[in-house]
């Protein structure tokens, strides 16, 4: 997940002693005849990140069951200090079920802790701390995975907000030119087969649809679950990007994606056996079989979200809320609204396709250069406004309002650009270079060794600001630079770590030619900081 903050830059002394993680974050166990508690108790001086708090039961996701409102903003990004309290009913637990809790910690002094996480069993109607302050990293037996960038990205955004997209999507999807001209027959055939008023037989219709696309949102964050870690290996994102492209094309018109005539005639034919309310119903929970090409491609990518985001609520009320947004013209009809066709429908096929491809490019972010995600969302804003119409004339008040939004995605465009091309970004393009070392280190008469991670956010600060100072990259450019990745670390990166204590990333060491430590410099640091702790 990247998080979005504003850089503050603030100074570090290089005498500062890290706070070990089992002094930083400590758990408490109580209980009573009714719950058991954890209370994870923080230095005054340590901080959580809340969308990084992760709570699993038996390896099911639970953290959405817990009050987590009380959290603060640092930096533009929900934090918490002091205690964080986690309530087990004791209904809600039996004999050898396992508690896991994930967390990651910064320091006021710009130091991150690498992953943690801690583990409890509920035994004799008790809570016991199996172990705690563990580097997630580590568990590479655990069947959860550690949540990645993207599906932070997507997971921790408002659950409402997350149902309302899915509903306003249903409503666009039942506006195609595949599916709204259809309605008006499916209306005056449902009330028919029912007897009953045109009302009554589309909400009937709808709610069985419903039911099947609410199965097979289940069906897809379960099988999601055991595919999680896939979705963190590079290729598996580029195929999943294709994928994304080639649904695209199939909403801007180069080929149509459908199910099957053979398959569309038998639930045809199935249907038609029944007659009545049961027929109806029956008729709405096998309609959701005969997917047309204009709601197949949009359909598919919402299953592969639902897929990844192994969360089987989200995937139940995501299409529930989907379907009932694709019926809701089916039930106006019912009412006595009449749509009125054209080629306007065109255009909703379209802004699928764009939707679709601004995924695959979200799902690039994570393994290809920003620079060139900057190109690819620009290039994809600029189509969209001129396909849509931006320099067209018109004298439509709707179509004005709606160029002023267009004319906000140009400029946004252009801002990306810029920022990827403008001659006076020169500098800010530049960095500092080290060299990864994964088995030994080189050493000269002068070395900087820095540990990182990717999940270092404060690293991502110094990389982005103070590595691309153009005179930090001069005053370094005559000392021997070598990185330690903390991310994944192997048997020497870990022993780096141990060897010269370090807890976790930012951390800079000035060493000699035998490996002794001749400067410390812990937490991020601004370049005017970092010159100044080196002595230049």
């Amino acid at each position: 997940m990247k998080f979005i903050i504003n850089i503050l830059i603030f100074c570090v002394l290089a005498i500062a002693n890290p706070l070990p993680p089992n002094e930083a974050f400590k758990f408490q166990l109580e209980n009573n005849s009714q719950a058991n508690f954890i209370k994870l108790n923080l230095n005054p001086d340590i901080y959580l990140y809340k969308n990084e708090i992760k709570v699993l039961l038996n390896n099911e996701n639970i953290t959405n069951k817990f009050d987590l409102s009380n959290a603060v903003l640092k930096d533009n990004v929900e934090v918490f200090y002091n205690t964080l309290e986690f309530d087990f009913p004791n209904f809600t637990l039996k004999n050898n079920d396992n508690i896991k809790i994930f967390y990651l910690g910064c320091s006021t002094e710009g130091l991150c802790y690498q992953p943690l996480v801690a583990s409890f069993n509920y035994q004799n109607d008790k809570l016991v701390l199996e172990y705690d302050n563990k580097e997630a990293l580590k568990l590479k037996k655990e069947k959860q995975s550690t949540q990645n960038e993207y599906e932070s990205k997507l997971l921790n955004s408002s659950f409402l907000i997350n149902i309302l997209t899915f509903f306003v999507s249903g409503i666009l999807l039942s506006l195609t030119p595949c599916t709204l001209p259809m309605i008006p027959i499916i209306s005056s055939i449902l009330a028919k087969s029912s007897g009953k008023n045109p009302i009554i037989s589309s909400i009937i219709y709808v709610l069985g649809m419903a039911i099947s696309y609410t199965i097979a949102g289940i069906i897809a964050a379960l099988v999601g679950s055991g595919v999680q870690v896939f979705f963190q290996n590079p290729i598996v994102i580029i195929l999943f990007s294709l994928i994304f492209v080639i649904l695209s094309l199939s909403m801007f018109g180069l080929f149509e994606l459908k199910m099957p005539n053979f398959i569309v005639n038998s639930v045809n034919k199935k249907s038609s056996k029944y007659s009545g309310i049961i027929g109806v119903f029956l008729m709405g929970v096998l309609s959701a079989l005969i997917v047309g090409p204009c709601v197949a491609a949009p359909l598919a990518g919402i299953l592969i979200y639902v897929a990844n985001s192994n969360d089987v609520l989200l995937g139940a009320f995501s299409l529930f809320f989907m379907s009932i947004g694709m019926g809701i013209p089916l039930i106006a009809i019912g009412f006595g609204f009449k749509f009125i066709t054209g080629s306007w429908m065109q255009y909703v096929n379209k802004f699928f396709g764009f939707i679709l491809l601004g995924i695959a490019i979200f799902f690039l972010e994570r393994i290809i250069n920003e620079n060139i995600t900057n190109v690819l969302y620009a290039l994809l804003g600029i189509s969209f406004v001129v396909f849509f119409g931006l320099f067209e004339n018109t004298k439509n008040k709707f179509f004005l309002f709606f160029k002023i939004i267009l004319v906000l995605i140009l400029a946004y465009s252009f801002i990306l650009l810029n920022k990827t091309f403008n001659p006076n970004n020169n500098i800010s393009q530049q960095n500092l270079e080290f060299t990864q070392a994964k088995e030994k280190l080189n050493l000269s008469s002068k070395n900087i060794v820095y540990f990182t991670a990717s999940w270092c956010e404060n690293c991502k600060v110094m990389q982005n600001t103070t590595f691309k100072n153009e005179e930090v990259i001069n005053e370094l450019k005559n000392y021997n630079l070598i990185k330690i990745d903390l991310t994944n670390p192997n048997q020497f990166e870990q022993e780096m770590a141990e060897t010269y204590k370090v807890f976790g990333p930012p951390v800079l060491l000035v060493l000699n030619d035998k490996g002794e430590v001749l400067k410390q410099i812990i937490g991020l640091v601004d370049a005017k900081t970092l010159l100044k702790e080196l002595n230049f």
